[in-house]
Formats: C-alpha cells, structure tokens, sequence
C-alpha cells in the first residue's frame, strides 16, 4: 500500500465538507479526510426520491441546503457538532474488500477505537451502523463508488439537533413526525448523552487520524489549496444543483389493478441493508416494469438499473425472480447490501395479491 493523503480540513463553508470527498475521487487520489461542516447542510443517498424524503418548503424557509451525494444511505442532517472521515480508494487497492459486509465491519473499526478512548464502549451492526453497548446507534456510514475509486464515509456524533432533524423530513402529518423524532431519541445516541459533555474536537481529530493510520498506513500530510478549492468548484457544477437533486426521482403508483393478472403497486420494506421502495408493473403475469429508490448501498453503483432492466420479461414467480437476481448478483459480482436474492424477489412480489 502507497502513502495516503491526509486533509485536516477543520470547519469548512456551506456543502464544501460534502464536495471534497466527491473532488478527490473524481481525481482518482487516495486519501483521509476529517472534517467538520460549519454550516448546516441536509444530504440524501444516492439512491433516494428527493421530493418523498425531504420538505423542500421547510428548508427553503429556513435556508438549509440540500444535495444528493454519491454515497448511499438514508437522510442525514449535517452540522459543525459531527466530525466526519471520509476515505477515498483505488479500485485495486487492497483494502477494496470484495466482500463489502466484511469491509463495513473492517473499516468502522477506528471509530469504534476512537469512542473506546474517549469512554463509549460500541460495536459494529450490519450492515452500516456502529452502535453502544445499549444498542443505540451513534454512528451511521456509507460507502460508493465514485470514478475509478471507492469511497467510506462516517462521522463521530458530538451532539445532534433531534428537533431539525425531523423537520427536514418529508412525513404525511405532524403525528408521524412526532413519532419519528420519538423514535430518534429513543434509538439514536450522541457523545455528549453518552459523556454528559463533549471532549475537545483537537484530541478526537489526533485520535482518529492515529486509528486510521493503523488501518490505511502512513499518512502523508496534504494541504488545501487553490487546485482543491478549484476541484471544489468543478464538482459542484456536476452535482450540486437540481438536475443532479432530482435526477433520480423515479415514481410510480402506489396500487392500482388494471385486470387480472395486470397490477401496477408500490412495495416497501426495511431491510437489514435499508429501505427499499419498488415500483411494479405487472403485466400478463410477467414483470414489465421496476423503479427501485431507497436508503440502500449496492455495488456496482448501476445495479438498480441492470435489476431493472432485466428482470423485465421474468414470470411473477418468486423462485423464478430469486434465480434471476442471483444470477445478475454473480454476473455483476454485485448485490445490494445486506438484501438477499430471496428477500429482494419477496419485496418485488409482496404487494401482487393485494390487488385481487
């Protein structure tokens, strides 16, 4: 393994800290970054529907930003009390695991070292989360690809704004909302409920940055400079902006039987790997159409297309649908996250009857 870059980037303007990482892979650089928003920023999964996972008018009316990074996972709310680590590798690196459930547990170890020092005892979850003893999460992270690299990304959560955070959400009516903000108090923990304070950011920085070192290797000191801010601004053309946003809006009818054996409907489910939503079209007992939107991470990043594409024409059988995304699994050398070909064909299949 060659020398890693490594970018300590203190707080940095608006969606800079998100826009880097997508920078340095684009670049094809290997590297480590720690970083802290300075300002407050909401972010969705590269897989997500923008307009069903966020309230546009409430950001809107209170000036937060929001982008679609290159990384899957779920909503997230971003602000100066996280401090994230991003990692950006080559392709044939050899800390590529091919086994990316592996590599998930592998690479939350320097967190989970880093909160053993400061006094939280955690664990990994599969497939994404590093969670306390009492089984809260207090860490959530994500992987894609990006270019010619992979990259992992990650936070240490200082303290979280719970209030904000189910704001930014798109829900149906202000009880569901109530009840999400329940559920993260609930169920989502921070450095400053576990300790009853938050420890200087300087020492968590040095002690991450030594965890990582003994994952990644040496750490060659970087600087940011005018070829990084320009790096910046070229990926923001790319990405942050509406086109970008929106571009994977793929929606379909909730249910809707159109004749025997003919169905359109909308199957969801909260798998291991995260939240799946599919669009259905039946037609004559085939499938003839699929729209996959969720929280989820896969690789390759356009296996939702390749699934899409073809498992157009495959009997509305669940054994026959199973074999098929098995088989596109192996051909890919690729699978959605912590999501079985048995479950996926199941979600695919669950709302079918329903409309008889």
């Amino acid at each position: 393994m060659g020398d890693f870059n490594y970018y300590d980037l203190g707080f940095m303007e608006k969606q800079k800290s998100m826009l880097f990482f997508h920078a340095l892979a684009i670049r094809n650089e290997e590297a480590l970054v720690i970083v802290s928003p300075r300002d407050i920023i909401a972010s969705i999964g590269y897989f997500q529907n923008a307009r069903t996972s966020i309230d546009f008018d409430f950001c809107k009316k209170e000036k937060i930003p929001v982008m679609r990074r290159m990384v899957g996972g779920g909503t997230t709310l971003l602000d100066n009390n996280q401090i994230f680590y991003q990692i950006i590798l080559k392709h044939d690196n050899l800390l590529n695991i091919k086994d990316k459930e592996y590599f998930f547990e592998k690479f939350s170890i320097p967190a989970i070292n880093t909160y053993k020092k400061i006094g939280i005892e955690t664990r990994y979850k599969p497939v994404n989360d590093i969670i306390t003893i009492e089984k809260k999460k207090i860490t959530g992270q994500g992987a894609g690809e990006i270019g010619e690299c992979i990259v992992f990304v990650g936070g240490i959560l200082l303290d979280f704004d719970y209030d904000l955070m189910s704001r930014i959400l798109k829900v149906p009516d202000d009880n569901y909302r109530n009840n999400v903000y329940r559920n993260m108090q609930e169920g989502l923990t921070t450095v400053k409920r576990e300790l009853g304070y938050i420890p200087d950011r300087k020492m968590i920085v040095s002690l991450l940055k030594g965890e990582w070192e003994k994952l990644l290797g040496n750490l060659k000191e970087a600087y940011f400079g005018e070829d990084e801010e320009k790096a910046i601004s070229e990926t923001s053309i790319m990405i942050d902006n509406n086109d970008f946003l929106f571009g994977y809006n793929r929606e379909g009818k909730e249910k809707t039987k159109i004749s025997s054996g003919n169905f359109l409907y909308k199957s969801s489910r909260k798998t291991k790997g995260g939240l799946l939503e599919i669009y259905v079209s039946i037609k004559d007992d085939t499938i003839a159409g699929l729209k996959i939107n969720g929280d989820f991470m896969c690789h390759p990043v356009n296996l939702p297309v390749i699934l899409e594409t073809d498992l157009i024409g495959t009997k509305a059988r669940k054994l026959e649908i199973e074999n098929a995304i098995e088989d596109l699994y192996k051909l890919t050398d690729g699978s959605i996250l912590g999501v079985s070909p048995s479950e996926l064909s199941e979600i695919i299949l669950s709302d079918q009857r329903g409309g008889e």
